[in-house]
């Protein structure tokens, strides 16, 4: 009786990524990382933050289309902290 397929059904998980734009904190803090570092090192520090955060969202089963989108959202919102940074620097100053 225990032998119903109903009985070893398992539905599949689908893994939802965070969204990239609202990792502030992450994005702050490689913002001012990527701002204390020259010009060479900067390409080279941005490089390995994407590897890192594509491989990130790949390992836990999120496809490498959705990671790469959510990789953008992410600069994005890493230029935006770039922007008040320098904004602030400027007005204290």
């Amino acid at each position: 009786m225990t032998d119903l397929p109903l009985f070893n059904w398992r539905p599949t998980a689908k893994v939802i990524p965070f969204p990239g734009g609202r990792r502030t904190g992450k994005a702050r803090q490689v913002a001012k990382l990527y701002l204390s570092k020259t010009a060479k090192q900067r390409r080279s520090y941005w490089y390995r933050i994407a590897d890192d955060y594509v491989a990130a969202q790949t390992n836990v089963g999120i496809s490498e289309f959705a990671a790469r989108a959510s990789l953008d959202e992410f600069r994005e919102a890493v230029e935006r902290e770039i922007a008040l940074i320098e904004a602030r620097g400027m007005l204290r100053k």
